[in-house]
């Protein structure tokens, strides 16, 4: 886990990892729920032919868990080694 912050009964938490392709590929996706209490968001990923960092995030808000994924640079986010 990358970031994990708590607000109350809500909390954000991002991952990173490193994904290697061969070959430059295109990964889509997305999710239709049906009375659950956790959704992943629609995703269109344009992975390059090497290593790419693949972000998570998970928002809860209000008693719904979102789920996303993301190609976005994670030079923002800071390693935490958890035991």
């Amino acid at each position: 886990m990358i970031h994990r912050e708590l607000r109350g009964n809500d909390f954000e938490a991002q991952w990173v990892y490193y994904i290697f392709v061969d070959r430059d590929v295109t990964v889509s996706g997305s999710n239709t729920p049906t009375g659950v209490r956790s959704v992943l968001q629609g995703f269109n990923l344009n992975f390059m032919g090497g290593w790419n960092a693949l972000q998570r995030r998970n928002v809860s808000s209000s008693g719904i868990l979102i789920h996303s994924l993301s190609l976005d640079d994670p030079a923002n986010l800071k390693w935490i080694l958890i035991n």
